[in-house]
């Protein structure tokens, strides 16, 4: 009768922990699922590129070739936060969770990895002198920004249309 408990506890036992989910394993689910999310989203934001029209105002108008492209690349960014902003930050939520309770890094580093996008020293530069007030004054004066092509924003400046 004994060897019949023990063997019915022990049994019981292991098909809850097989069935059962632990507070990591959630939280890796949940990572993975806002990852899937994000991912869906941007690929839905890249079809609904629209054409950004040019900005016809002194201030931008008056800035180099290297600090137009700068406040382009700015606004660009933007767009995209405006699109999947929210699925982004769902993702880091979650992936912050799951790193701060498994210790796993993985995901994180390669995080990391992928959202710094490479930058020359020049540009670098250029961006970290640029004056975004006006730029961001215009931007909230233009509401919801779509995700735009970058290169077709600036070839409606002279100094970008190739001859």
């Amino acid at each position: 009768m004994r060897c019949k408990l023990l063997l019915f506890i022990f049994f019981g036992v292991f098909s809850f922990q097989s069935v059962g989910q632990t507070w990591e394993d959630h939280l890796k689910d949940n990572m993975t699922e806002s990852y899937t999310a994000l991912e869906s989203k941007m690929e839905s934001c890249d079809k609904i590129e629209e054409k950004l029209p040019k900005i016809n105002e002194q201030w931008f108008i008056k800035l180099s070739k290297k600090e137009k492209y700068a406040a382009a690349s700015y606004l660009d960014y933007l767009a995209d936060m405006n699109c999947y902003g929210n699925e982004q930050q769902k993702y880091e939520s979650a992936m912050l969770a799951y790193t701060a309770e498994s210790k796993d890094k993985h995901d994180l580093e390669e995080w990391f990895s992928s959202a710094r996008v490479y930058r020359s020293p020049e540009f670098e530069n250029t961006f970290s002198k640029l004056d975004i007030s006006r730029l961001l004054h215009w931007y909230k004066q233009h509401g919801e920004l779509k995700p735009f092509d970058i290169v077709q924003f600036l070839q409606q400046y002279p100094e970008f249309q190739q001859h």
